[in-house]
């Protein structure tokens, strides 16, 4: 009786130590319950995991570097999140306190470090992709922050990887380029290369979540139903649906990818039509986009996925959270023949506009709404900006970004990713169980053309 009591007590020591914990709980937003629906739903598939690799040259003490890391998961309340959905009808996101004697504990379950010197450039090469396609498979244990993980490589005499990977569910790409900032703001203070950043008023992501419950989702709803009103249904590539995978490629790795770049020329030129006519470079590819979907659907009304910001002007704060904002909405693209191409991209431009305040709603429930629950579209499109330039530490003479690569798959069959500033570069991102690359090669090239 007495060690049933003891262990009775011994359980209800620890519920309240854990309870104590934690700091705040609180809804996912509709861009993390689709998320984690497709995590939990294939989570070795590898797909909104992204990968940051940065190649340094130079004096870079790794010591220092990963207390930067640790200050900076201390600081931001998303970095202390884990998501939970088994003791609730719905998931919800659990943010835990960090005492100070447990923040190496859990820098110490993201960092880890390599030794690569004695490897040869090619080596290091293949050992890097393996590397990579490892950890994006590698599922996170999604209840228990932080959702990261870091991989310190010395790979020569001063010449260092630092690999991030993170999960989706808790940064959007502006954020990853916030943090990275603020980690290497961090770390030349505690080399003594600087004095200590002042550092911005931080907002919790919960200040996010709060906004959302204060919004109307029915007004929202209704007005996508009115955007995509008389469409008449999905737009799914042809190649998608009646493509045949030959023999010799059923055994190819189902995601695959191909870049087109434009050259710096056209590039230019796109930039200087969009100031002239008060248009963006996001509308110019939409309806470039548009166009090539409208020509392989044989239809003039197409419809296809694209990010948005989802950071509202009326949110305090909203510019500097650290969170995720980012939303997947439909881009309805309607090719009218008569009308002159300035006056349609003005139009096309002024139609997106009106989308702005309606970003918050949910993917899953507009596809419920208007297409009976069915996927509204097949092809993603993502303007990609990088987290972090190589300018970064011009003014460390003994330190240098040398490259940065960034990665990051999704569950669509197809996602194109715009990047570059002086060139415009469409990478795809498919499934070759779907897509062949001779296909893929094709829409790249009438895209770009």
């Amino acid at each position: 009786m007495n060690m049933a009591k003891a262990s009775a007590q011994a359980s209800t020591k620890k519920a309240s130590a854990k309870r104590s914990n934690i700091e705040n709980m609180y809804p996912l937003s509709p861009m993390q319950e689709g998320l984690l629906f497709h995590s939990l739903l294939s989570p070795t598939a590898g797909t909104y995991v992204p990968q940051i690799v940065l190649s340094f040259s130079g004096q870079l003490d790794g010591n220092l570097l990963r207390q930067a890391w640790e200050k900076v998961v201390t600081e931001h309340s998303i970095l202390r999140t884990g998501f939970n959905r088994e003791q609730r009808e719905q998931p919800f996101q659990v943010v835990y306190r960090q005492p100070a004697q447990a923040e190496k504990l859990w820098i110490e379950k993201s960092w880890i470090e390599q030794d690569w010197q004695r490897l040869s450039a090619v080596e290091q090469s293949a050992k890097l992709k393996i590397l990579l396609d490892c950890n994006r498979s590698e599922p996170f244990n999604l209840n228990q922050p932080p959702l990261l993980r870091l991989h310190w490589i010395q790979r020569g005499d001063n010449r260092y990887y630092l690999i991030w990977c993170y999960h989706h569910l808790i940064l959007d790409g502006w954020s990853a380029s916030q943090l990275l900032k603020e980690v290497f703001q961090s770390y030349f203070s505690l080399r003594g290369n600087s004095s200590p950043a002042t550092r911005a008023i931080s907002y919790p992501y919960g200040d996010y979540i709060a906004w959302l419950k204060q919004q109307n989702i029915a007004e929202a709803e209704s007005f996508w139903q009115r955007y995509l009103q008389d469409w008449e249904g999905s737009t799914s590539l042809p190649i998608l649906k009646a493509q045949r995978i030959r023999p010799q490629e059923q055994n190819a790795q189902p995601l695959a990818d191909q870049q087109r770049p434009l050259s710096e020329k056209t590039t230019q030129k796109l930039k200087a039509f969009a100031q002239t006519h008060k248009i963006t470079l996001n509308t110019i590819v939409q309806a470039a986009l548009g166009l090539v979907l409208s020509r392989y659907c044989d239809t003039p009304d197409v419809v296809f996925g694209a990010t948005c910001a989802g950071r509202p002007s009326g949110l305090a704060g909203a510019l500097s959270m650290v969170g995720l904002f980012i939303n997947t909405l439909p881009v309805r693209v309607q090719v009218e023949k008569e009308a002159g191409v300035i006056n349609w991209l003005q139009a096309l431009s002024a139609q997106q506009a009106t989308t702005t305040d309606y970003e918050y709603v949910s993917l899953r429930s507009l596809q419920s709404l208007v297409n009976q629950g069915n996927s509204l579209f097949d092809t993603l499109l993502v303007f990609e900006s990088y987290p972090v330039s190589t300018d970064m530490f011009n003014r460390q003479t003994d330190l240098q970004l040398e490259d940065i690569q960034f990665n990051e798959w999704t569950h669509f069959p197809l996602t194109i990713l715009v990047s570059g500033e002086q060139q415009l570069t469409f990478t795809a991102k498919y499934r070759a169980d779907q897509l062949t690359s001779e296909a893929v090669s094709r829409l790249l090239g009438h895209l770009n053309n």
